[in-house]
């Protein structure tokens, strides 16, 4: 139903399908009933792409890390096949078709093709890019696809918004923030060079939580989570959980025990926690529905120049969705810092033309450079009104995402203060 971009140059660290998914090179004998009579199929393509930016290209500053389609058993009786290029240690490059992987379900019924890959893609986990997997899932599962009732004109009939919107709702989200925070404290306490054998946060008198601060999500979709929690004091079972999404408090501990510090909530998620490892967790409701959730850490890739030490992204993945979560760090180094007013490249590519130059006033949405990545033209325009204090390219340089473009100074003063991030204007054809 729809393929995207993935311009992104990176290794991916782990790749696993099934030997069943996976047909041997050269096999394509469609599938067919003991009566010999061709089954229904269907086939998306799953590829990076940014359903946010109008499924423009995705520009990740991060490589490709994990990528493993649902095994075949998750097909349940219709027969999964995976069609991709990519493995283990594989580099996906900006320079060529960005489509992981073809999936394809071959069933004995339109419907249930539909739903089996509709499955399939939620359950896979594809750590990295932004890819199109949560807009093909729902667009899978639409009542008119489902119906038969489908065209070039549904994406603008249903909204780009509502098809392409995470399928972690916001339930969901605080349960995988809650188990990305304490994975993170178990890796953490597993590392751990001085008093070792203490329990994670052990206090003589506790008084205290321990917390973590995560994001998902970018710009006006972006999403703030904070967890705070404290362990018993054998390390083993949780004393107190608060959970707050944007500033609300929305979780706290099953038993209903106030942290320190805390306040009760009307309606907030009841949470426990009943396995806990680096890579898996556990989270329990008040309903006693128990969700297994695989957690996946790496270290974020940090802008050109900066060193390669800062936040962590976590990956959770389990039944009631996925989530990409980026852990904020308490004291950031100063590399990481940009001055107010910077405008940054949202992707890698050549610059075409800079459009300012040094002493220049600009407005607000005024074309700072132009960039030229997949034979289209990107523009980044300016965040707001100001006076241009720096250029730090030249039309022909080639720049990596996140790269400082030109900086504006708010205001009519050069030394304002009022920061402001890249703002990606409308895209053509190169010529």
């Amino acid at each position: 139903p729809a393929a995207g971009w993935l311009p992104s140059t990176g290794p991916i660290h782990r790749f696993a399908v099934s030997p069943l998914d996976r047909p041997p090179v050269g096999d394509r004998t469609p599938t067919a009933n003991p009566v010999g009579e061709a089954l229904p199929t269907v086939r998306a393509r799953t590829g990076g792409s940014e359903p946010p930016r109008d499924l423009h290209p995705a520009w990740p500053a991060w490589p490709a890390r994990h990528f493993r389609p649902a095994p075949s058993s998750e097909a349940g009786t219709a027969t999964l096949r995976v069609d991709s290029g990519v493995e283990t240690g594989s580099v996906v490059s900006p320079h060529y078709d960005s489509m992981l992987a073809k999936v394809i379900i071959h069933a004995r019924s339109r419907a249930e093709a539909l739903s089996a890959l509709a499955g399939v893609l939620e359950r896979s986990e594809l750590h990295g890019p932004t890819t199109n997997r949560d807009l093909l899932v729902r667009i899978l599962r639409h009542d008119d696809v489902v119906a038969g009732r489908t065209d070039t004109g549904l994406i603008d009939r249903v909204g780009l918004d509502t098809l392409a919107s995470p399928l972690a709702d916001d339930h969901a989200l605080v349960r995988h923030a809650v188990a990305a925070a304490l994975a993170a404290q178990v890796a953490r306490r597993a590392g751990a060079t001085v008093q070792a054998s203490l329990p994670t946060g052990w206090r003589n008198s506790p008084n205290g939580l321990q917390w973590a601060s995560l994001t998902t999500g970018s710009g006006e979709r972006q999403r703030r989570v904070e967890v705070r929690y404290r362990f018993d004091r054998t390390g083993a079972r949780l004393a107190a959980l608060e959970v707050d999404l944007d500033g609300a408090r929305v979780a706290q501990l099953a038993d209903d025990q106030p942290g320190a510090g805390g306040e009760q909530a009307d309606g907030a998620d009841r949470l426990d926690v009943t396995s806990l490892s680096t890579d898996h967790v556990v989270v329990v409701d008040a309903s006693g529905v128990s969700r297994p959730y695989r957690v996946h850490r790496v270290p974020l890739d940090p802008p050109p120049g900066a060193e390669r030490t800062g936040p962590v992204v976590t990956y959770v993945d389990g039944p009631d969705g996925s989530s990409r979560l980026v852990e904020a760090e308490r004291f950031a180094p100063p590399s990481a810092q940009l001055a107010a007013g910077s405008s940054v490249s949202p992707m890698p590519g050549g610059v075409t033309r800079v459009a300012v130059a040094v002493g220049d006033r600009v407005e607000h949405g005024d074309v700072l450079v132009v960039l030229e990545a997949m034979k289209m033209e990107h523009t980044v325009a300016a965040a707001t009104g100001g006076t241009v204090t720096a250029v730090q390219v030249a039309a022909g340089d080639q720049v990596e995402t996140g790269q400082v473009l030109v900086v504006v100074s708010p205001g009519d003063d050069p030394t304002g203060d009022d920061p402001a991030g890249p703002a990606a204007g409308p895209q053509k054809e190169a010529r």
